[in-house]
């Protein structure tokens, strides 16, 4: 099976590198909010909507940003699912985020972070529960995006500013 390979190959290569990953994205300014962002051979755009001063071109960068975090879990799911003997049928991740963005807008509030997090996996198998629950379990764990909203990670904003001569 392609998934389980690519696991366990995986596996044999974080056991002689250590484990650490590095990847990079870059995004460029387009137009007004409309932005072009690059990792790896990908290409995506995106924008804000009219109510943001954008023209709606593409999803915004948090719609992305949470598409992302569901694509993560899912297919921490789909990778996993050989190592538990579970046959996915069909499945799907519906995350739902709430933040309260008052202090963007100049105004009293907690800040921009998300205040509440949901993943709801909905998963069709006709494996044994228990088993698809340690799989969920185990896709959680490995699902980068979800640890890294759980957990408090150090976040550098390095700035170059450019003036003309």
């Amino acid at each position: 099976d392609k998934a389980q390979h690519a696991y366990e190959a995986g596996r044999e290569r974080r056991l002689r590198t250590g484990g650490k990953v590095t990847l990079r994205a870059t995004a460029k300014l387009v137009k007004n909010t409309f932005l072009e962002g690059r990792i790896g051979k990908y290409h995506f755009t995106c924008d804000e909507p009219p109510e943001r001063g954008g023209d709606d071109e593409a999803a915004s960068p948090l719609e992305y940003f949470l598409t992302g975090a569901a694509f993560c879990l899912l297919s921490q799911v789909v990778q996993f699912a050989p190592l538990y003997a579970v046959e996915i049928e069909d499945a799907d991740v519906d995350l739902r985020v709430e933040f309260d963005d008052a202090e963007k807008h100049g105004l009293p509030g907690p800040g921009a972070a998300f205040t509440n997090v949901v993943f709801k996996v909905k998963i069709k198998s006709p494996s044994p529960a228990d088993q698809v629950q340690k799989l969920l379990m185990h896709a959680e764990r490995g699902c980068h995006t979800a640890q890294s909203l759980r957990a408090a990670v150090p976040v550098t904003v390095e700035t170059e500013i450019i003036t003309p001569e």
